[in-house]
């Protein structure tokens, strides 16, 4: 982001501190629909995907006077704000703490190796916990010891339900590779 880029969004951000509608509308027009990829990343359903995504927007909204543009890019803050919605979301609905011995991470990319269409179509057959381990390591960066203190895991958890989630990335991958060959034409 540019000088010029940084100086706009402080100004924004300042005038959506100021609860001015306009800024605020501007605001949400500019980074709206990267706060719903994420959403629609960690969810199974647009309906999930809104609820975060208002949930998210309230936060953000709400911590716009602690960001700090000197030390934060404002696009890995909103990001960050918004993962921790979801994770409070999931913790809060669903999730139970697991304990499964450590294992291998397999070799398969499926960040290089699949469309974004595709991959987000694939994890939607996903399980709930592999989904979420694999959004927040291959998608989000998150380390194993970051997931494990996020999520209330172990590493190998962590590791464990990664390497289940490529494995079934892959292998859904395969199939469809097996398909568009037997049918190019379909």
């Amino acid at each position: 982001m540019t000088n010029d880029e940084n100086v706009d969004i402080d100004i924004l951000i300042r005038r959506c501190i100021a609860n001015r509608p306009q800024a605020r509308r501007k605001f949400f027009d500019r980074f709206g629909s990267k706060v719903m990829s994420i959403c629609r990343r960690y969810t199974y359903s647009n309906e999930e995907a809104d609820v975060i995504f208002q949930k998210s927007f309230i936060n953000i909204f709400n911590s716009l006077n602690k960001y700090n543009s000197a030390t934060d890019s404002i696009d890995s803050w909103i990001c960050s704000l918004t993962v921790n919605v979801v994770l409070e979301e999931i913790k809060e609905k669903f999730y139970e703490p697991k304990t499964v011995s450590d294992a291998s991470v397999g070799f398969f990319n499926p960040k290089e190796e699949l469309t974004p269409v595709d991959l987000l179509h694939f994890m939607d057959q996903l399980s709930f916990e592999k989904r979420l381990v694999f959004n927040l390591y291959v998608i989000d960066g998150y380390s194993h010891e970051q997931i494990g203190q996020l999520l209330d895991i172990s590493q190998g958890v962590s590791r464990y339900l990664l390497s289940r989630a490529k494995d079934k990335l892959a292998e859904l991958h395969k199939r469809q590779q097996a398909f568009a060959k037997a049918f190019p034409k379909f």
